[in-house]
């Protein structure tokens, strides 16, 4: 089977931007194993596409805040927050390949390597 045909097997495995884990099961089912990686790289781009994952700090009054706003941003898509330590203030988006790191912390290391560019 070629690449073609695995990627829209992958296609046709999604119902309503939801992947449809009976058709999952059946498809993989027949697959070879080179196949079946194949088609587990496109359904995980694919979900990829289809998901905003966001990281904000440990503060759960504003996570409704949050989901509200991004879902109004992306309407299309689903919207995936976790909880991370790490960040000071801010928030961390993955929309597919592009990240945005808005927080206090990349401000911080931003500016800290500007002035060590400075000074060389």
């Amino acid at each position: 089977m070629n690449k073609k045909t695995v990627n829209t097997l992958a296609l046709y495995s999604f119902k309503k931007n939801n992947l449809d884990l009976a058709k999952f099961k059946r498809i993989s089912r027949v697959l070879k194993k080179s196949d079946l990686r194949t088609y587990l790289k496109a359904l995980k781009r694919l979900i990829d596409k289809q998901t905003v994952y966001i990281s904000i700090p440990e503060n759960n009054e504003i996570k409704a805040f949050v989901q509200k706003t991004f879902s109004v941003i992306y309407p299309e898509k689903k919207i995936e927050i976790t909880i991370d330590s790490t960040l000071l203030a801010g928030v961390k988006i993955r929309n597919y390949d592009n990240i945005y790191e808005l927080s206090l912390k990349d401000l911080l290391e931003n500016n800290l390597r500007k002035i060590a560019d400075y000074d060389k």
